[in-house]
């Protein structure tokens, strides 16, 4: 857990300070998510992970409210995206990262370093691993079985689980790779990222790099997090100093699709209305993109950290509406 806060920490600092590239004249941002809308009270500015998932058909989206956000909300919160209702599905503890099953039935997770599975309405919990400390699950599209980072006593590798028996049925090095993104389709090969290298296609069977690709070379800036994949495995979306990219997985195709449009000097504090974004994951239909905007009421520097309060909501970003509308 402390690698995925401290790169979305970091990703908060490094967008606060960057230097303003050019701006589209008007800017799309997406349809939000209203039932997701969360107030944060004035606090130094750290973590506001949400993982939000779209179930593979669709009609429901899983996401985290974290303490940062609200103390009283904190827990695990599932919207059905037809009818608006939100439901309370896992109170207080630490959650993170979840992902659905191929049939939008059951949700795998995290809860206090363990990977856990429940059903829709949060019941019927299994816990499937014991002995290490887990990361980003991500549930594969046919198959029965979990890709998730592993951490034994501070050696990280990346692991697959069998739902069906909770055996570990591989487990490789995860030192020169980083971290896991996601499965390649139906296939057994994984993206992996480092956020400061690129990312990689990894065959797990094989333990080959079918792929590598540098994000220094694609857009000459640093990459934030991990970056999603489409669930048919053809396109990766990110997050950069900038905005929001897009592209083809063997690398080609780079788009942006939404421009960071806040400049702050070191010191200095973000004014009303800013907005950041954070936390990109894929809708199933790969149209859209799911993600996270923090936008701010008021700020301050205190002891030499960013204070603020503000929302927190998440959004539906038409894809190819935005490339349209979002030009510089």
């Amino acid at each position: 857990m402390k690698k995925i806060l401290l790169l979305t920490y970091l990703g908060f600092i490094f967008l606060a300070s960057c230097k303003k590239d050019k701006q589209p004249s008007a800017q799309y941002y997406g349809e939000p998510i209203s039932e997701s809308r969360e107030f944060f009270p004035d606090q130094e500015l750290f973590d506001f992970t949400t993982s939000p998932a779209v179930s593979p058909d669709g009609r429901y989206l899983i996401y985290i409210v974290p303490s940062t956000v609200s103390i009283a909300r904190k827990g695990l919160w599932l919207i059905n995206l037809q009818t608006g209702d939100k439901k309370l599905l896992k109170k207080d503890a630490t959650y993170s990262s979840p992902s659905w099953s191929p049939d939008s039935r059951h949700f795998c997770y995290i809860f206090n370093g363990n990977l856990m599975i429940s059903d829709i309405n949060g019941d019927d919990t299994e816990q499937l691993t014991f002995d290490r400390s887990c990361l980003r699950p991500n549930w594969h599209p046919t198959k029965k079985k979990i890709v998730f980072d592993g951490n034994i006593s501070g050696t990280y590798t990346i692991d697959v689980v069998d739902i069906e028996t909770a055996d570990i049925t591989q487990s490789i090095s995860a030192t020169d790779i980083g971290g896991s993104a996601g499965w390649i389709s139906n296939t057994d090969s994984i993206l992996t990222s480092q956020s400061n290298y690129g990312y990689r296609i990894l065959n797990l069977t094989t333990g080959q790099v079918l792929l590598s690709v540098n994000w220094l070379t694609l857009i000459k800036k640093n990459v934030f997090a991990l970056p999603s994949i489409s669930r048919d495995g053809k396109k990766i979306a990110f997050q950069a100093a900038n905005g929001i990219y897009i592209i083809n997985t063997d690398g080609t195709n780079l788009q942006q699709v939404l421009y960071n449009s806040v400049t702050r000097k070191p010191g200095t504090p973000y004014k009303s209305g800013d907005k950041l974004v954070n936390d990109i994951s894929w809708h199933p239909d790969g149209k859209h993109l799911i993600y996270q905007i923090i936008e701010f009421t008021t700020s301050s520097i205190g002891f030499g950290n960013v204070y603020g309060e503000g929302y927190s909501t998440l959004y539906k970003l038409d894809i190819e509406k935005a490339l349209q509308i979002n030009k510089p």
